[in-house]
């Protein structure tokens, strides 16, 4: 009995002295690296990577070609591998001044998260939330996001939608008692372009600072091991604006990129808006902050993406 008891504590010593740890997303990937494949990627970084997104964008409206320029920056940092936190902007740094398009050279900021509960191919879903000082110069916007992500695909398709509530958070009736042609751009936010863990966001400017939503599907298609294309399109507007229905304002972004995954650290690509391409008509309901619809209001962006 001595014996047996012996042997079953050492069985127990051992088996307590094994490394029982919970995985990471790396190992569960066959310790290989961050996927190529756009179509592959997961919602989230892994824990303790860094992704940066640079980017410059390029007005090419007809008239008014490269003025302005903008650069709008971001960086998140994987807190596990279902969670990470980053800083984003909307328009960024703009460094032309205010005659050609520019009055602040750097006018916004947005502290960003986003929770996924699924990783790999297959449907992840996410949620995220965002706290945007935008503008901060001139009529200073305070605003909150929230949004669910939605991602199915891998392999050769995937597709993303985020359907995103914003509401501001300070001088919510600034502008609402006034005429459409009176009202004031309070509040930025943007559209996404998702290319995985990244964004290419095209600023949207909501009339008044209460709710605006945005419902943006991107669509991506994975070419080869190291190339894919993207086309995404969302419906933006205000849903709680005061003497001003949605349909007077409502905008209808489009969006086409091109991914270059040089290495699993590096990504190059471009794509080129229309900011308006099929929503309401802004200068013919006199709103004139806004753009008309069609395809003379364009941007091209090309930027890098860089994950340590």
């Amino acid at each position: 009995m001595l014996r047996r008891s012996l042997f079953r504590t050492a069985i127990a010593i051992a088996l307590a002295s094994l490394p029982f740890t919970t995985p990471s997303a790396q190992e569960l990937r066959g310790s290989g690296p961050w996927p190529t494949a756009v179509t592959e990627r997961p919602l989230t970084l892994d824990e303790g990577m860094v992704e940066l997104w640079l980017p410059v964008n390029m007005n090419l409206t007809d008239g008014r070609e490269l003025e302005p320029y903008n650069l709008n920056p971001s960086i998140y940092f994987g807190l596990t591998d279902s969670w990470m936190i980053g800083v984003r902007h909307f328009v960024g740094i703009c460094p032309a001044d205010e005659a050609d398009g520019c009055p602040e050279a750097y006018d916004d900021v947005s502290l960003d998260t986003v929770f996924a509960f699924g990783r790999g191919t297959g449907l992840n879903l996410g949620v995220g939330g965002a706290i945007n000082y935008a503008p901060i110069h001139d009529d200073p916007a305070w605003s909150a996001e929230v949004r669910l992500i939605a991602r199915a695909g891998g392999g050769a398709l995937a597709i993303t939608a985020a359907p995103t509530l914003n509401f501001g958070l300070n001088d919510r009736d600034a502008g609402t008692d006034l005429l459409p042609d009176e009202i004031p751009a309070t509040k930025w936010t943007g559209t996404p372009l998702n290319l995985g863990t990244y964004n290419v966001l095209t600023p949207a400017v909501s009339p008044g600072n209460r709710e605006y939503l945005l419902i943006p599907v991107t669509l991506q298609l994975q070419l080869g091991d190291c190339i894919a294309v993207a086309a995404g399109a969302s419906l933006n507007g205000p849903i709680n604006a005061e003497d001003l229905d949605f349909s007077d304002v409502y905008t209808i972004p489009v969006s086409v990129g091109l991914v270059l995954a040089l290495f699993p650290s590096v990504d190059l690509g471009a794509a080129l808006t229309f900011p308006n391409l099929a929503g309401a008509d802004f200068e013919e309901e006199g709103v004139g902050f806004q753009l008309a619809n069609g395809t003379d209001e364009r941007q091209l962006s090309v930027f890098a993406t860089l994950r340590l």
